[in-house]
């Protein structure tokens, strides 16, 4: 009899609602409250906003965007990410990586920012993926479009690298995703 040896992944698959790596007790997990999107910020990092499990400002009092979260640390790093719907089923839809790019460097906040590079990165979700952009003047931003939203990040400082590097987006059942595109409250149980 012919046995094969047992292979394990060499790569972790994803878990929704699950950190992107371990959370060390010198770090926060963030997670928005129909758990679409999330990230780990270090020690010293401020998030105001609320979350899942979490309380402080409401993410969603930005009338321009269905969420908006931000973070800064004690040396003045800061992310910003927001989610926007109206936007198709992938980043194929926000046309060719280039013009995508000049597309999602409109979100940094002034001054305006040129291009340096953008590159597609492996997503949190099999067959997903990420736009990683880099400003010339060090801003970045990583995005996703899923399920008609767009997931963005912008970060500013080396700090923010750190954070943008565990940003996660997910997709979110149908229940969930009607509660919250309309504004929410999420029922409990809605969203898992």
């Amino acid at each position: 009899m012919l046995t094969l040896p047992v292979m394990a992944p060499l790569v972790q698959p994803a878990v929704a609602g699950e950190p992107a790596r371990k959370v060390s007790p010198d770090e926060s997990f963030y997670q928005v409250d129909d758990k679409s999107f999330d990230f780990i910020v270090p020690k010293g990092w401020v998030v105001p906003e609320a979350g899942f499990m979490r309380s402080g400002e409401n993410p969603r009092r930005y009338p321009d965007h269905l969420f908006k979260v931000t973070g800064r640390s004690g040396s003045g790093d800061s992310i910003e990410v927001t989610v926007d719907l109206g936007y198709g089923t992938g980043l194929a839809d926000l046309g060719a990586p280039e013009a995508a790019a000049q597309r999602l460097l409109a979100l940094l906040p002034s001054p305006p920012a040129q291009l340096k590079s953008v590159e597609k990165v492996p997503g949190t979700v099999k067959g997903s993926s990420f736009l990683f952009v880099r400003a010339a003047d060090g801003r970045s931003i990583k995005a996703a479009v899923i399920q008609k939203r767009l997931f963005a990040m912008a970060a500013s400082g080396p700090g923010a690298e750190e954070v943008l590097d565990t940003f996660q987006a997910w997709p979110i059942n149908i229940f969930c995703q009607g509660a919250s595109n309309s504004g929410g409250p999420i029922p409990t149980g809605t969203c898992y």
